[in-house]
């Protein structure tokens, strides 16, 4: 009887042991699953971050570019209203202003 018993408390033992194995492995099956989910749905999330980062960007280029046009455009304004020409001209013909004669300058000393 003594090694029919011996037996059947190392089955119960084997038993056991299986049984926190089995328990253990779920653990791990478990928390492997949970890191999974959580990766995956961090992937998702930094890549809708990245595409609404990526929006904001081009809109940001398209803005640069409508701006650096724009600035160009008044550079070239600028320096075609400040022509000494044009200044001229329009002296001339809007406020019909004439050159100062000789006779009309007084000298200051």
């Amino acid at each position: 009887m003594r090694i029919q018993a011996n037996s059947q408390e190392q089955v119960l033992a084997q038993d056991k042991t299986i049984l926190g194995l089995a328990r253990f492995d779920f653990f791990i099956a478990a928390a492997l699953v949970a890191v999974i989910v959580s990766s995956a749905l961090s992937v998702s999330f930094v890549s809708q971050k990245n595409r609404h980062l990526f929006t904001q960007l081009e809109l940001l280029r398209k803005d640069s570019a409508e701006l650096h046009s724009r600035w160009t455009r008044l550079l070239l304004e600028r320096s075609t209203l400040g022509s000494n020409v044009r200044i001229e001209n329009v002296a001339r013909n809007k406020l019909q202003l004439k050159p100062a004669r000789p006779q009309d300058t007084v000298i200051i000393k």
